[in-house]
């Protein structure tokens, strides 16, 4: 199951709501722009910015995640570390990263 699909599909049934005994179905408002790019998105490969070594437990970490999250989505992951500064070196390269 694609976390796309699944978001797009929750986002357009119409969830019945109990209020004092009685069912209101309650529809989100997603504009039909929106719901397309909820589907349409991951539309590249996707990068993971990892703020450690290579081999640290949260390299491990990062890398578990985003074989489930390539399951998931059926989009590669690259997962790369830039260690130092505290983290800012990743902040930095995730701030300046072209946006989706």
């Amino acid at each position: 199951m694609a976390l796309p699909a699944a978001l797009l599909a929750a986002s357009l049934v119409l969830a019945p709501i109990a209020v004092a005994h009685a069912q209101v179905p309650v529809a989100p408002a997603v504009p039909a722009a929106q719901a397309a790019a909820i589907a349409a998105w991951p539309s590249r490969t996707l990068r993971m910015v990892v703020a450690s070594e290579d081999g640290s437990p949260a390299s491990v970490l990062a890398r578990v995640i985003s074989h489930r999250l390539v399951e998931a989505l059926g989009q590669q992951i690259v997962v790369e570390h830039r260690p130092g500064g505290d983290g800012l070196l990743a902040a930095g390269l995730v701030a300046a990263a072209p946006p989706d």
